[in-house]
């Protein structure tokens, strides 16, 4: 009999040890049994298998450049495990935080201020203005 799938059966045989006579009764029932066994699903070596699938794929491209984007990766089911196989993972699907330090930036400064009062009345003063950093 095979180790597994629907073709799988176990039987039995007895042999008559005294054949009736001088008016005896016959035996009764079957000298041959045969009932299903294994019927679990095997592959092609007869063995069973748990959930068959691909390895990873590549980490996507990371939807930020900067900041904190995320990227993704999947696997596929190839096939469904066998009865008493090993199931199949809960996800398909994997995802990871990507380029998370901080966006450079540029300075960034205000408008000029008013210029103030000459510093000098005579010989050479000077004025003043400022602006802010903003960024």
């Amino acid at each position: 009999s095979e180790p597994c799938g629907p073709d799988g059966h176990s039987d039995r045989i007895r042999a008559v040890a005294v054949a009736p006579t001088g008016g005896g009764y016959s035996c009764h029932g079957n000298l041959h049994e045969i009932k299903p066994c294994n019927r679990k699903g095997c592959n092609e070596r007869g063995v069973q298998w748990g959930c068959r699938i691909t390895e990873w794929t590549s980490w996507s491209a990371c939807s930020r450049s900067c900041g904190g984007g995320a990227k993704n990766r999947t696997r596929m089911m190839v096939g469904p495990p066998s009865a008493g196989g090993a199931p199949c993972p809960d996800t398909f699907f994997d995802s990871a935080t990507c380029n998370a330090y901080d966006c450079p930036q540029d300075c960034v400064v205000g408008d000029w201020g008013p210029w103030t009062e000459c510093s000098k009345s005579c010989e050479g003063g000077r004025h003043m203005r400022h602006r802010e950093i903003v960024v």
